[in-house]
């Protein structure tokens, strides 16, 4: 009997060590978010994942005080918009926006995430990127906000919108999504000859009024483009502009208080982005490694007057090397209006110096 007890209790031991075990990693796959893998009868392998979960509430904290609620007002309306803390220096802190409502003549109330509110003055906008710029100068410390790199952002990522405090009910509006089609979009229009190729992001996530002029960051709270309109073309889903693009005109606001830059007229793809069998159906040869594939040229541009033809090559602008999208419009920031350029391309293997004259 007593053999019979003990043999009982190292059952029930071993069962009971069988289970904590099995507990423990049950609890760690959750907490982990680890795959699960079966396959059928027919081979065919399914995974399901386990206790996967995306919580930004870490990161929306982190971002949410470097946001602005801005009231535009005139004599027949008012409108509320999003903004951001972009640069503080001194007593002067600049407030990034969306140019939506922002016109000159109009008076401006900034109100900052702890609840204070001051005056500001339009100091720059450039209408065709859709990049405005208010100038404050709280009694207070203000902290801007974290620049990520747009050009890093690949297509599927995940991002989040943010939206300034609602006057109403104290709470900005956050949305989650990804971005599905990151790259160049043309805006403006030849008519008034205010064209430009800008650096956009289209994403998942429904565009409201408030979270125009916010930002769009990734999951680290890095602000990786400028919540707008200028590329909605009749979407209801999130646009923005990249923050490179952004900060460069952002930039020469705060020097000129104006955007002086020369149009080329071309849509471009990073030559180090393409695959092999891309640059085979392209005709570009595989030791071209850097520079610019022309994907369209603009009707009536530049570029198409001065003969560069889509599945060019630019690999030179204004006797600089150019190895990116990023390093040319960096360039194109660089020039004025009517100036005559020398641009190299490759050509189904031969290089040519072309001039153009910018507009």
């Amino acid at each position: 009997m007593k053999k019979w007890i003990i043999a009982a209790a190292a059952v029930l031991l071993a069962w009971n060590l069988f289970l904590t075990v099995s507990y423990s990693n049950l609890k760690a796959k959750i907490e982990n978010g680890s795959a699960a893998v079966s396959s059928d009868e027919n081979g065919v392998i399914n995974n399901t994942v386990e206790g996967y979960t995306t919580d930004i509430t870490e990161t929306t904290a982190k971002v949410i005080p470097k946001l602005v609620t801005i009231t535009a007002a005139n004599d027949q309306s008012e409108h509320v918009i999003s903004g951001v803390i972009y640069a503080s220096m001194g007593t002067d802190t600049w407030i990034l926006t969306a140019s939506k409502w922002i016109t000159p003549g109009e008076t401006f109330t900034v109100q900052f995430d702890n609840g204070l509110s001051c005056p500001g003055e339009l100091y720059g906008k450039d209408e065709v990127t859709d990049v405005s710029l208010i100038l404050t100068h709280p009694d207070f410390e203000t902290e801007p906000i974290h620049l990520g790199a747009s050009t890093a952002i690949k297509q599927g990522e995940y991002v989040i919108a943010l939206g300034g405090r609602n006057l109403h009910t104290q709470t900005g509006e956050v949305s989650f999504g990804v971005v599905s089609r990151p790259g160049q979009y043309y805006v403006g229009s030849l008519s008034d000859e205010n064209e430009w190729i800008t650096e956009g992001l289209l994403t998942d996530i429904n565009l409201t009024e408030n979270l125009i002029g916010g930002p769009i960051v990734n999951l680290s709270g890095q602000m990786i483009g400028i919540l707008t309109t200028a590329l909605a073309d009749g979407r209801n889903t999130a646009t923005a502009i990249g923050i490179n693009e952004v900060v460069l005109a952002a930039e020469q606001i705060r020097t000129n208080k104006e955007i002086t830059r020369g149009y080329l007229g071309i849509i471009g793809v990073n030559v180090r982005d393409l695959e092999l069998y891309q640059k085979s159906a392209m005709n570009i040869p595989l030791d071209v490694t850097s520079g610019i594939v022309v994907a369209e040229v603009i009707e009536g541009s530049p570029a198409e007057t001065a003969g560069i033809q889509p599945n060019d090559v630019i690999t030179s602008f204004d006797d600089s090397t150019v190895s990116s999208l990023e390093a040319l419009q960096r360039q194109l920031y660089l020039e004025t209006p009517g100036s005559a350029v020398s641009v190299n391309i490759v050509r189904s293997g031969n290089s040519s110096p072309l001039t153009v004259i910018l507009r």
